[in-house]
């Protein structure tokens, strides 16, 4: 990113974190995210991903190290007040209310904007980047197809203008179709300047839409770089198996 606005939104110092104190499942990763940048968070099952983004939305304690959004700590704010810093997280389950309608869960999350012209806008900015929510703003939330759930919970996740997105494997469990679709809604989400930290185990569709990707192996950070390079080569092959990358490239320049 360059000029002004090619700035450090979101930042881990030397972050550890996990679900016991003495067993981190991430361990060291220094990790900067610039604003207006899009970054997937791949690796093997196990190698840390959830647990990374789990622990910058404070939904998991960080062990070591600290994380700062524009430059201030995170670590004194509840998960509910992240998204008032400019943090929000869409997880990969349970992230709507089914029983509500689609109209009802965004104007649930609208609420706590005071400013009732402000309010409305955003609501119709949320319809506007997701069409398909708009032409049945009435529908229950638990009627619609998984793909448009994940649409909804990205909507809400929106309202309040965050500087960062971060999303839990959105495609998870669902069609091919439907995974366009999400991933699509996701390059809408990029066009309005969001900064993205997507967490994807659908390594080729990530690495499609990032301008960058980081690997995550036995929890550390093992590899940072442009994704179409990374798409290109044997590289990411081998940093899922556990290989030493630096073998994988000169493999690739053997003739």
């Amino acid at each position: 990113m360059n000029g002004a606005r090619a700035t450090t939104v979101l930042e881990t110092r030397a972050l550890g974190a996990g679900y016991e104190p003495d067993l981190p499942i991430v361990r060291d990763i220094d990790f900067a995210l610039e604003r207006g940048a899009f970054v997937a968070v791949l690796g093997p099952n196990g190698a840390g991903k959830s647990t990374f983004v789990k622990a910058i939305a404070g939904l998991l304690p960080v062990r070591e190290g600290e994380v700062l959004l524009n430059g201030e700590p995170l670590d004194a704010h509840a998960p509910h007040r992240m998204v008032h810093r400019g943090l929000a997280f869409v997880p990969q389950t349970e992230n709507i209310f089914a029983t509500m309608s689609i109209h009802d869960n965004l104007a649930l999350c609208a609420s706590i904007i005071d400013d009732r012209e402000r309010r409305a806008t955003r609501l119709e900015a949320a319809y506007a980047l997701f069409p398909d929510l708009a032409r049945r703003p009435s529908l229950l939330a638990g009627k619609l197809s998984g793909g448009q759930r994940q649409m909804l919970a990205t909507a809400r996740a929106l309202l309040l203008e965050p500087d960062v997105l971060m999303l839990d494997e959105p495609s998870a469990g669902l069609s091919p179709k439907l995974v366009e679709e999400v991933l699509a809604s996701l390059e809408r989400v990029r066009a309005s300047g969001v900064s993205l930290l997507l967490v994807e185990q659908n390594v080729r569709a990530a690495l499609a839409l990032a301008d960058e990707a980081i690997v995550l192996v036995e929890g550390r950070l093992r590899h940072r770089g442009p994704a179409a390079e990374l798409a290109e080569g044997s590289l990411l092959g081998a940093l899922f198996l556990g290989r030493d990358p630096t073998l994988a490239e000169r493999a690739e320049r053997r003739p």
